[in-house]
C-alpha cells in the first residue's frame, strides 16, 4: 500500500482537476473522474482512520503540521459526491443495500452508489455530501479554527433560521475572509517559489512555520467553501423534496424513442456504455466496480481536455464588443522608441539638407553681387555712347 502522503498528493491532483472540469451531467469523463476520485479518497480516508491521526479532544495546536492536510480529505469526498450523476433505479437499490454497511458517525464517508443511466434522484448523493461537509465544519469547530465571523453560520449549518440581513452580513464577512485567505496563500506560495528558484538557505524553524501557516490557510479556505456548499446542498435538497411533494420524480424525463439520435451531451456516455458492454445510457449499461490503476491519471487528462474545449467554446461565444489589443505594453513602448529614433534621423537629414540649400543660396548671392559690382565698375570706366563713333542710336 502506498504511503498516505503519496495517496494524498494523487487525490489532491484529481480533486483539483475535478473542480476545474465542467459541471455534472455533461461528459462521461467527468462522471468517471468523480467516481475514481471518490473511491481513491475513500481509500485514503480509511488509511487515515487506521493511522488514528486525529482525536476528538485535541485542538489544532496539538495536531502535527504534516497531518493538517489530511483534514481536507472529508470535504474532498463531499465535493466528489456532489458532482456525481444521479443513479437509475437499479443503482439506487444497490446503494440502499450497501448503506447499512457504511458508518455515519464522525467523518466516515459511505461508499458512493454505482453509476447507472441518465436521470434519477440525486437525494442520497446530496445528503451524504452535505453530511460530510457538516462533519468537516464541526471538526474544525472542535479544533478551534473557525473564525469569529463564520462561527454562527458554521453552527447553524443548512437549517439557517437567521434573518436575511444577518445572513447577508455574514456572507459578506466570509467573502472578505476568503479573499484575504486566498491572497495570503498566493503570497506565501510565491515567496516560497522565489526562494526555491534562488536556492536560498532557510532555517528549519522558518520552514516549519511557513509550512504550518500554509496548511492552516488551506484549511481556512476549505472551511468557508464547505459552509457555502452546505447551504447550497440544503437548498437543492429542499427543491427535490418539493418536487416529490408535487408527485414528480426528480431526475426523470420523457423516454428517448428507440433509434432516435441522442443529445450532444449524451454521446460521450453512450460511447462509453457501448465500449463497456452495456446497452447505452439508461439501458442497463454499467461501469466496473473499481477503476484501473491509472484511472486518476486518465481521468485528470480527460478533464483537462474537456476544460480546454470549454474554454475554447467560451472564447468563441463571449467575445468583447471592442477591438482587443494586438501587442503588449512593452512591445508598444519599443515601437514608440523606434519611431522616435526614426523621426530624429529624418529631422537631422532634413536640417542638413536645409543648411546645404542655404549655403548654396549664399554662394549664389555672393557670385551675383560680385558680377553686379564688376558690371558697375565697367560702366563707370566706359561712359554711355563712348564707343558709338558714328552716332548711331
Amino acid at each position: 500500500e502506498l504511503p498516505l502522503s503519496v495517496q494524498f498528493a494523487r487525490c489532491r491532483a484529481a480533486h483539483e482537476a475535478l473542480e476545474a472540469s465542467p459541471p455534472p451531467l455533461r461528459p462521461c469523463a467527468a462522471q468517471d473522474a468523480a467516481r475514481s476520485a471518490a473511491k481513491a479518497l475513500l481509500a485514503l480516508a480509511r488509511g487515515i482512520e487506521r493511522a488514528a491521526l486525529f482525536s476528538s479532544n485535541e485542538t489544532i495546536d496539538e495536531v502535527a503540521t504534516n497531518d493538517i492536510k489530511y483534514l481536507l480529505v472529508t470535504p474532498y469526498v463531499a465535493a466528489a459526491y456532489a458532482r456525481l450523476r444521479a443513479d437509475d433505479g437499479e443503482g439506487a437499490a444497490e446503494a440502499g443495500a450497501r448503506e447499512g454497511t457504511g458508518r455515519s458517525d464522525g467523518n466516515h464517508a459511505r461508499e458512493a452508489p454505482a453509476t447507472g443511466g441518465f436521470g434519477g434522484d440525486r437525494t442520497p448523493l446530496l445528503t451524504e455530501s452535505m453530511r460530510l461537509h457538516r462533519s468537516f465544519v464541526e471538526q474544525c469547530d472542535r479544533l478551534g479554527v473557525v473564525p469569529e465571523e463564520s462561527a454562527a453560520a458554521a453552527r447553524r449549518g443548512a437549517d439557517d433560521a437567521a434573518d436575511p440581513a444577518t445572513r447577508r452580513a455574514e456572507k459578506i464577512a466570509r467573502h472578505r475572509r476568503e479573499r484575504a485567505t486566498r491572497e495570503a496563500l498566493d503570497a506565501l506560495r510565491a515567496r516560497r517559489r522565489a526562494r526555491e528558484d534562488a536556492d536560498e538557505e532557510v532555517d528549519d524553524g522558518v520552514r516549519e512555520g511557513e509550512e504550518r501557516e500554509l496548511r492552516l490557510l488551506e484549511l481556512d479556505a476549505e472551511l468557508h467553501r464547505s459552509i457555502e456548499a452546505t447551504r447550497a446542498l440544503g437548498m437543492e435538497l429542499e427543491m427535490l423534496q418539493h418536487a416529490r411533494a408535487r408527485g414528480l420524480t426528480p431526475g426523470t424525463g420523457p423516454a428517448i424513442p428507440a433509434g432516435s439520435p441522442l443529445p450532444p451531451w449524451a454521446i460521450g456516455d453512450a460511447q462509453a456504455a457501448s465500449m463497456a458492454g452495456g446497452g447505452g445510457p439508461g439501458r442497463g449499461g454499467g461501469a466496473p466496480d473499481a477503476p484501473p490503476p491509472d484511472a486518476l491519471t486518465h481521468s485528470a487528462s480527460a478533464l483537462a481536455s474537456a476544460a480546454n474545449d470549454r474554454e475554447r467554446l467560451r472564447a468563441g461565444v463571449f467575445r468583447p464588443s471592442h477591438a482587443l489589443p494586438t501587442m503588449t505594453l512593452e512591445e508598444f513602448a519599443e515601437q514608440e522608441v523606434a519611431d522616435m529614433r526614426r523621426r530624429e534621423e529624418e529631422s537631422k537629414k532634413a536640417e542638413a539638407a536645409r543648411e546645404a540649400i542655404d549655403l548654396e543660396r549664399e554662394d549664389h548671392h555672393d557670385r551675383e553681387q560680385e558680377r553686379l559690382r564688376k558690371w558697375d565698375d565697367w560702366k563707370d570706366d566706359n561712359k554711355r555712347g563712348s564707343g558709338n563713333m558714328r552716332g548711331r542710336s
